[in-house]
């Protein structure tokens, strides 16, 4: 799928604020109040849920972001109470009143099934506990966590951890021309790490990680060597826990939405097929898509299951223009 099928109508969250639900943001169409699924995955009770929101508190339309996060639009300051308690109920309500992050990191939608050489989403799991104890940080604070295949490498992330190894992790701060890394960790000492940095980025008051002096960065870089930290980093940045896995044959099934954008109808036949497939953890992809794991006998229905999201507009092939 081309880069251009992959860019929002508007990019709205670059003009403004990072809208939430309890603070949603103003466009030409009403107003975008964003979903930020716990490690970016929703059950099908959850994905049906966003659906019902969109159709009864907002216009039907609902994107998704390059942060793997939903939006709802055409929402109404009328509608918006309703909309906060239908996804409160559902599990998917704002996590935070601080004005932080509410989600506060990234990660392959391929997390637990490319069999990738750290643990993934505990490690994000375990950065999200940290974060959500940390006052001050930024809404758009960001950890990329690499190490699962189809990784959201491109984005530009606060602190980067990358596998590079059987449970070993490079971690890097952002930078304006990309990655500064600064050491290596075991694992299971990763999340202690970031938790670490996230304390000194929210003390600098600060925006971005990549607008800290080089003063404050080597400060914050030296006071790791208390949490497991080898200064010895991959020149490289390192690669490993990237898999090479073939699409067709995988255990998951990719699609994307054009333009980064569903509607209702869209989202009602997802949650079909996941039900035809018996998956229910569906994976929001930072392509602007989702993921559905495969598995079990049901996995012979993979190919039928393509023709179905194709059929109800979404792009199931790889080299779709």
């Amino acid at each position: 799928m081309s880069a251009s099928r992959r860019v929002l109508p508007e990019a709205s969250s670059r003009r403004g604020w990072c809208p939430s639900l309890a603070r949603p943001m103003p466009t030409g169409d009403g107003l975008i109040a964003r979903i930020h699924p716990p490690l970016g995955i929703l059950t099908r009770a959850q994905l049906r849920a966003v659906a019902d929101a969109a159709r009864v508190f907002g216009n039907g339309h609902v994107d998704v972001t390059a942060r793997a996060n939903l939006q709802l639009r055409g929402v109404s300051e009328a509608t918006r109470p309703g909309l906060v308690a239908a996804l409160d109920a559902a599990g998917l309500g704002d996590v935070r009143a601080d004005g932080g992050p509410q989600r506060l990191t990234l990660t392959s939608p391929l997390a637990g099934l490319a069999g990738e050489a750290i643990d993934v989403a505990g490690i994000a799991r375990a950065i999200e506990a940290h974060g959500i104890a940390i006052a001050g940080l930024p809404p758009k604070t960001l950890v990329l966590i690499e190490g699962a295949g189809l990784d959201p490498a491109e984005i530009a992330a606060d602190i980067h951890v990358r596998a590079v190894g059987p449970s070993v992790a490079v971690l890097g701060l952002g930078e304006v021309s990309g990655v500064a890394w600064v050491g290596t960790w075991d694992a299971g000492h990763v999340a202690a790490a970031v938790a670490w940095l996230l304390s000194g980025f929210a003390a600098s008051g600060q925006r971005r990680v990549r607008d800290l002096s080089a003063d404050a960065r080597a400060e914050m870089v030296m006071a790791l060597s208390a949490n497991g930290a080898t200064f010895a980093v991959p020149s490289s940045g390192g690669e490993g826990g990237r898999g090479a896995l073939s699409v067709d044959t995988a255990p998951f099934l990719p699609i994307e939405a054009p333009f980064g954008r569903c509607t209702v109808a869209m989202l009602v036949r997802l949650a079909q097929v996941a039900d035809d497939l018996d998956t229910d953890d569906i994976r929001v992809s930072p392509t602007r898509g989702f993921v559905l794991p495969v598995r079990g006998p049901r996995s012979q229905r993979r190919g039928d299951a393509a023709a179905e999201l194709a059929a109800a507009g979404f792009v199931t092939a790889p080299d779709d223009p």
